[in-house]
């Protein structure tokens, strides 16, 4: 049996039964693995277990030694493979059978590197391989509270505390110290004049209407002229401070959220790759834009609203106390109650916006992702799947923010009855000493006058904690990209190795993208100056890996990368990927003009040498037939140029660069045979004279490197020339070649 277990020292194991202790009674089948799950189907906090046998694999809607039944089982004769797909907050453990995929538990990514392992684990036990699970899995842990974190780059939302996201917001305000102080006088201002009608008010009834101050009819006919004017006048001002105000906040609002959306976008150009496929697409778009705009709602409206508010209540307590401080000892019965409910309702709101804001991000990351893929499904007609994916998402995105909605709206209506509790309070105590002639009516309508603004911070408060609930889980978000440790372009003692020889080695280095799931595995090798390696081995071998280690778009988990004899961590990062070329299989073009493509890699290039690279590319003469020529807008994602069109144009970016170390990743995939040949006949020229790490769907278009490199499993095999190789019949590189060769003939049969 296979139990995770957690140790005292952070460390999560799984501890194994190799004395057989406990056979699965009902089944008969020795058990292999368990693991309970945090989350249940629909993301929310429950638990479901996962059981694997030497037979199947099972999944359990509670424990297995109290309700034996299986929610779901599957045998290895159907299971094909194994894997987890994560999410943003969530991953699924996913099956491959032999007609469908199926998810079959969910998981939240704090156990991301557990399931991972199980997944390993029957991927083996489906091949017939015993496998065992891993014996120690790290948890990466806050180090202030000890909670458990999903990820590397993960905060602990638990230890963020709320003034010191309110005091980082307030050192957004230093550049735009002048206005922020007008908005500050503004509020005070407006303030002050509100406190005016109440008083005017009072004096109107027991000095006009019942004629306490004395004087005749006229004379206090004129009072009332007088005093109505007053307010007119206070209504003016107070309309015209409210729109300078209100003017004042979306100004400094704007300039804030622009900053942070500018520090933002900068700080995601400089964090490594690894962030950014934890966060995915969808979910950093909605930072940029949804989390900034409830930070400016906050700011614009949140902010005036509150200070309003709070000057209000202090001010109008002091009234009272000073007009009747019997009767205002009445008015603050309700806000202990009040206060105590609008805490409760900040710590609830809070948890669910953070919850909303997951589901979300989820939402936002998906729907990118099939808008980007429209081609795909409308090729394989599976418009209806995808809406009814995107139905069954949508659903989950409403109903957390129904949840949201109507706590808020709960919590909101039961401070409105504590609300109306104080008013009922001083009809009664003050009617009472209005009728015994303790005070006047007048003193009693400017009570009841001012209750209103008085509660207004604490009735509305379920209004601003949305606005706080919101801002500050978003600023949260913020704060958390722009702490990130950014990747280390010039780090201290680093090394600038201009030029580069292009010498590399890989000493003993371990790879891998998510915890537990190794992309590659103990790789020892070494390339020498202007050598041309090739790289062959199926799809998910570590080819791709490989390169992106090379190019340090991630490190390695163990081992040592050396460039020229230089632990590749202590070069200096922009130095030595000025360096290097990089001609992808999938070439991304900016929605620029072809000249602008060509020269992204050195932005001071003359338009002479962008002809010249475009000529040894074998692109000059299809740009030239261009309508614009080089002035050709290629349109989002060069949509408007062909397969082929948009890797010539890559390659004389390439060639542009003049790299020491130039990456080839299937640069002539996917494009018919003329354009293949032109594209091989650039690549030639390119890549004499460099160090060139080149992975190609034809291996026939590898003959002539210098060496190969056969992976699989995320380990290199075979190492050899072409012809050294294939002299080896049994190996996996004679193996690849001739399914080649019998697919070509196929191919010219059927043709």
């Amino acid at each position: 049996m296979a139990v995770a277990t957690e140790r005292r020292d952070g460390a999560a194991t799984v501890s194994t039964g190799c004395n057989e202790r406990r056979v699965w009674q009902l089944l008969g089948e020795r058990e292999q693995l368990r693991l309970q799950s945090d989350v249940d189907q629909a993301d929310r906090f429950g638990q479901r277990w996962l059981l694997v046998t030497d037979r199947r694999v099972l999944v359990f809607a509670q424990d297995p030694d109290v309700a034996p039944q299986p929610a779901t089982a599957f045998s290895f004769d159907e299971i094909k493979d194994a894997d987890t797909e994560i999410e943003v907050s969530a991953g699924g453990l996913v099956l491959t059978l032999a007609h469908n995929r199926v998810e079959v538990i969910r998981f939240s990514r704090t156990l991301a590197a557990h399931f991972a392992d199980a997944a390993r684990v029957i991927r083996s036990l489906a091949e017939g391989v015993p496998a065992q699970p891993s014996d120690k899995l790290p948890l990466i842990r806050c180090p202030r509270c000890g909670r458990l974190l999903p990820g590397r780059h993960a905060r602990c939302s638990v230890c963020i505390q709320t003034h010191a996201v309110l005091l980082r917001i307030a050192g957004y305000l230093r550049p735009h110290r002048a206005i922020a102080v007008a908005v500050v006088l503004a509020t005070l201002g407006r303030t002050l004049i509100q406190l005016i009608p109440p008083l005017v008010t009072r004096r109107m009834i027991d000095g006009a209407l019942q004629g306490h101050a004395g004087g005749t009819v006229d004379q206090r006919f004129h009072l009332m002229t007088s005093l109505v004017g007053i307010l007119i006048v206070a209504a003016i001002a107070g309309a015209g401070i409210q729109t300078v105000s209100q003017w004042l906040a979306a100004l400094l609002g704007g300039r804030i959220t622009a900053q942070m959306r500018g520090e933002v976008y900068r700080k995601l150009e400089h964090l490594p790759l690894a962030f950014h496929n934890e966060r995915g697409t969808g979910s950093l778009l909605a930072l940029i834009n949804q989390d900034t705009a409830a930070l400016e709602q906050f700011l614009v409206q949140g902010v005036p609203f509150i200070a309003t508010n709070v000057l209000m209540f202090v001010f109008i307590l002091g009234v009272l106390l000073k007009v009747q401080w019997e009767l205002a000892l009445i008015v603050l019965i309700p806000v202990p109650l009040m206060l105590f409910g609008s805490q409760r309702i900040w710590v609830r709101t809070s948890s669910l916006y953070r919850r909303w804001w997951r589901v979300r991000a989820a939402f936002s990351s998906r729907l990118s992702e099939s808008l980007y893929g429209i081609r795909v499904s409308k090729a394989f007609a599976q418009e209806d799947r995808e809406s009814t994916e995107f139905d069954q998402r949508n659903g989950v995105l409403r109903e957390a923010g129904i949840k949201t909605a109507v706590t808020s709206q709960r919590l909101s209506t039961t401070l409105n009855f504590i609300n109306s509790t104080g008013i009922f309070l001083v009809w009664l105590f003050g009617g009472h000493d209005v009728i015994y002639g303790v005070i006047s009516l007048g003193t009693l309508v400017m009570f009841n006058s001012y209750l209103g603004q008085f509660y207004a911070p604490l009735q509305y408060f379920t209004q601003v904690s949305q606005w706080m609930s919101q801002a500050f889980a978003g600023a949260e978000r913020v704060f958390e990209v722009l702490d990130s440790p950014e990747e280390a372009y010039v780090a201290p003692g680093s090394v600038a190795l201009s030029p580069l020889q292009g010498s590399l080695e890989f000493r003993d280095v371990t790879f891998s993208y998510e915890r537990g799931k190794p992309a590659l595995k103990h790789i020892s090798v070494s390339v020498k100056p202007g050598e041309m390696i090739g790289l062959v081995g199926r799809s998910g071998s570590g080819k791709s890996t490989f390169i992106h280690l090379v190019n340090r778009f991630y490190e390695p988990d163990s081992g040592q990368i050396l460039v020229d004899g230089v632990d590749l961590q202590r070069i200096d990062l922009r130095s030595f990927r000025e360096q290097v070329g990089v001609v992808l299989q999938d070439p991304f073009l900016f929605s620029g003009t072809v000249a602008e493509n060509i020269a992204y890699a050195r932005p001071d290039a003359s338009f002479r040498q962008i002809v010249a690279a475009a000529k040894a590319a074998n692109a000059h003469d299809f740009i030239v037939s261009l309508e614009d020529g080089y002035s050709f807008r290629v349109g989002e994602r060069g949509h408007r140029l062909s397969g082929g069109e948009r890797q010539r144009i890559s390659i004389a970016r390439a060639i542009l660069r003049d790299p020491q170390l130039l990456i080839l990743d299937e640069a002539t995939a996917s494009v018919d045979t003329e354009t293949e040949r032109l594209i091989q006949e650039a690549l030639a020229r390119l890549v004499q004279g460099r160090t060139t790490f080149a992975i190609a769907h034809r291996l026939s278009t590898l003959r002539n490197a210098d060496r190969l490199f056969v992976f699989e499993g995320g380990e290199i095999k075979e190492t050899g020339t072409h012809d050294e190789l294939m002299e080896m019949p049994h190996g996996i590189y004679h193996r690849l070649v001739e399914l080649q060769r019998e697919v070509s003939r196929i191919r010219v049969v059927g043709g």
